[in-house]
């Protein structure tokens, strides 16, 4: 059972699909969040992407005015996979369901990068305009790059469906310790934890489809995003993963032309 899920999970990246509608889709969501208020995530992005035989959509976060990251596989179609028409990022989402959200931004993609090891980087078409309720997080310094944070808390948001078919209304934030890499290990087998960290939460709390590329602080830093294994089922017992975004950092600022800089 783990090891299908855990393949299940390499291969779609927690991507929410629109699905024709002889095929239904999962319960996906944060678990055991609660609702954000305007202006509280304000990194926070939802990508869209558009293949040829289905859309899709997964969480980002905003790194410099034309410059957004999420999970490699939130631009693959590994359900159909067809090829990807065309990507859109919406910024400053904090309703969802709100017909006019003042505070929303949509910008078309002009073009995304995939690394080695599972990050996409996405250029805007235009700069976000930054403001109130869309910025940009602070990024770790040198100094804790080889920080494993055991024992502290880190916080997690998205959006997804609360239930089958029925789309969250308003971002969902959740808080998750860090736990030692053996023990996740007990629940995904091997990784490679230079690029990884894991947290969990007792009262089954943690990341689901439709949440990886979503931004991952701690004491207010971002440390990495959301990655792509379901929290929510109970082979996990709510362990979730989250891809380190330090080991990234010379990638990053070479392919975003030096708009994104680590202090």
């Amino acid at each position: 059972m783990k090891s299908y899920y855990l393949l299940l999970a390499l291969t779609l990246c927690g991507l929410v699909y629109s699905l024709p509608s002889s095929l239904s889709s999962h319960s996906l969501t944060i678990r055991g969040g609660h609702n954000a208020v305007p202006g509280e995530v304000p990194y926070q992005a939802m990508v869209w992407a558009k293949f040829e035989s289905a859309n899709a959509w997964n969480g980002g976060t905003l790194l410099a005015p034309r410059y957004v990251i999420t999970t490699g596989g939130t631009l693959i179609d590994g359900l159909y996979h067809t090829a990807t028409l065309a990507v859109e990022v919406y910024l400053g989402i904090t309703n969802y369901s709100a017909p006019i959200e003042t505070s929303r931004q949509l910008i078309v993609a002009e073009n995304w990068k995939f690394s080695d090891n599972g990050i996409a980087l996405i250029k805007l078409a235009t700069e976000a305009v930054l403001n109130e309720f869309v910025g940009l997080p602070k990024l770790p310094s040198t100094e804790y790059f080889n920080d494993d944070f055991l024992g502290k808390k880190g916080v997690i948001s998205g959006l997804g469906y609360v239930a089958d078919n029925v789309l969250a209304e308003v971002l969902q934030i959740t808080e998750l310790f860090i736990m030692p890499s053996k023990e996740c290990e007990r629940y995904f087998g091997k990784i490679d934890w230079n690029f990884y960290l894991c947290g969990y939460d007792p009262i089954n709390a943690g990341l689901d489809n439709g949440d990886p590329g979503g931004p991952f602080t701690i004491d207010g830093v971002l440390y990495g995003i959301g990655n792509n294994f379901p929290a929510g089922d109970t082979d996990f017992n709510y362990r979730s993963i989250f891809l380190k975004i330090w080991p990234f950092k010379d990638w990053l600022t070479e392919n975003s032309e030096g708009d994104i800089v680590f202090p």
